[in-house]
């Protein structure tokens, strides 16, 4: 059985820490674990150090980014029969690693999440990427890295494997930027992960829902001000207008918060108008 509050530091202490020092896979665990409090975390641990294990002999004498692709897929599908839910993507429990887990599928960031816990383990340079709307690797610190799908077996992706994507995913009329597969902090990849319910939430009217994962995220992001943005405009949504101009005025005397004053402040005078 997991403490809620206990969660909660862990994911404050990794508010604190360097970027590139977080446990990703452990992050990931210990938000899925807010959903589930009554589950022993320990044998996802061991799951994750199985993953590790598995791969370091899968990869053993593999020396190109591509066979460690390679390593990375025969591992995660054909070792431990993991895939891309195409069936039922929308449901939340792809964006739980807890859930992904048990049920072997999830959504890409999830999936991605294993692959970097994987690489990482065995000491390869791995990150996640800005590409928009399907969550992609890149592997191999270069001017040319390695762009890798995890939704789909870490398959390696071409640039036009890459431009037709975006065609796909945001309109024929889509440009692929290389900017796309430039790699992401760790803590964008977890808002990513988290993002995925909060959209839905939203989208469903779920309110309360958005608002807690919000919440989340700013626990191991504590700097991000898009998150307290919306965080603030959600609770005035509610009807919770006074806490909202709380909340903005408290973020806005953070340091992190200093090139966003201007926009808070509009946000506060438009709040602070309807109390008038």
């Amino acid at each position: 059985m997991n403490d809620q509050n206990v969660i909660e530091k862990s994911l404050r202490i990794i508010g604190t820490l360097p970027d590139g020092v977080i446990d990703i896979g452990e992050a990931a665990l210990l938000l899925g674990a807010l959903d589930f409090p009554d589950k022993d975390l320990e044998p996802y641990r061991a799951h994750l150090t199985e993953l590790s294990i598995a791969v370091g002999r899968a990869a053993e004498g593999a020396e190109t980014p591509e066979q460690k692709a390679a390593a990375l897929g025969a591992v995660l599908v054909e070792d431990f029969g993991y895939g891309g839910d195409t069936e039922t993507y929308d449901d939340m429990q792809n964006a739980n690693l807890i859930r992904v887990i048990e049920r072997r599928k999830g959504l890409p960031v999830a999936l991605g999440i294993l692959c970097l816990h994987m690489g990482r383990s065995q000491g390869w340079s791995i990150a996640g990427t800005y590409f928009p709307s399907h969550f992609l690797l890149r592997l191999h610190e270069s001017r040319d890295p390695l762009i890798i799908d995890p939704f789909n077996g870490c398959r390696v992706l071409a640039v036009d494997d890459l431009r037709g994507l975006v065609k796909k995913l945001l309109g024929a009329d889509a440009a692929f930027d290389m900017r796309y597969c430039n790699r992401i902090d760790n803590r964008d990849v977890l808002v990513r992960l988290q993002n995925n319910i909060k959209i839905r939430a939203v989208e469903t009217g779920n309110i309360e829902r958005a608002l807690e994962m919000l919440s989340r995220m700013t626990l191991f992001s504590p700097e991000h001000p898009g998150l307290w943005f919306e965080r603030v405009i959600l609770l005035s949504r509610q009807g919770q207008v006074k806490a909202a101009i709380e909340m903005a005025e408290n973020f806005m005397a953070e340091p992190a918060a200093q090139p966003y004053v201007p926009r808070f402040q509009a946000l506060l005078n438009a709040m602070r108008a309807q109390l008038q």
